[in-house]
């Protein structure tokens, strides 16, 4: 335990490194099924269920379903958990705004883990996955936390990781590395709430989607109400909408 690694003078556990990992779920990818096909599923399993109750005979059996009668009772609690996470999911993808919103059938789960998170691993392959986050500590081997979600990015996770650590070790660290997920707004706030330095850098930085000019090579005209930019270019007001903030995804 991180604590008594303190107690014994083996570390200060002040410096630590975060990191996610995408690691495959015991699932098979080849198996996911959207909202349409589990309760087609689930309407089809529970009859077959309720015939095994009366000692009948299931005349022929899918290939999707189990074969014995215990094994039709255990597959229909795992449909009624993946029903559940479904319908957690629906809610969530109908709360994103319309640019990130999937089409209802496009949303699946996995039958046999419905709590794994459906997405492509650093192979590029869809499958179901969780994201392993482990927090090094830069002054010794150990680690000072570790935890596992059913997530495919790590953006916002730093609020679960941070607690994780102080129940572990007594104190956060002082000093924080992490990559560029977590330095969005959610972790930003996360860090300055439990006085954490963090150093990460901004999106797209060092990458060659790094070409935009700063705001601060940008003159602001305040009688006009306008920048000008480098090359003396006004900016010119066209127009403005809003969209809805899809914000850092809650964890299932």
């Amino acid at each position: 335990m991180p604590h008594q690694a303190i107690d014994q003078g083996l570390t200060p556990a002040t410096h630590g490194a975060l990191d996610g990992t995408l690691v495959a779920a015991n699932a098979s990818r080849h198996k996911l099924v959207n909202e349409a096909t589990l309760g087609k599923q689930a309407a089809e399993l529970t009859a077959a269920v309720a015939a095994d109750g009366q000692g009948a005979t299931p005349p022929a059996v899918p290939a999707w379903r189990a074969k014995t009668r215990a094994g039709r009772q255990t597959q229909q609690q795992r449909l009624r958990q993946a029903q559940q996470r479904m319908r957690a999911l629906q809610r969530r993808n109908r709360d994103k705004r319309s640019s990130k919103r999937k089409a209802i059938e496009k949303v699946v789960v996995s039958v046999s883990d419905p709590e794994a998170v459906v997405g492509r691993d650093k192979e590029k392959v869809f499958r179901p996955l969780y994201n392993v986050q482990v927090l090094d500590d830069l002054d010794s081997p150990f680690v000072l936390a570790y935890e596992v979600f059913a997530r495919q990015n790590d953006a916002g996770l730093l609020a679960t990781m941070l607690p994780r650590v102080k129940s572990l070790g007594g104190h956060p660290p002082e000093a924080l590395l992490a990559d560029t997920a977590y330095a969005g707004g959610s972790d930003l706030a996360t860090a300055a709430r439990e006085d954490v330095r963090l150093y990460a850098p901004l999106p797209g930085a060092g990458t060659k989607k790094d070409k935009q000019i700063p705001k601060s090579r940008f003159q602001w005209l305040s009688a006009a109400g306008t920048y000008v930019c480098p090359r003396d270019h006004r900016l010119v007001y066209k127009g403005s909408s809003s969209q809805k903030r899809s914000g850092t995804e809650a964890v299932l």
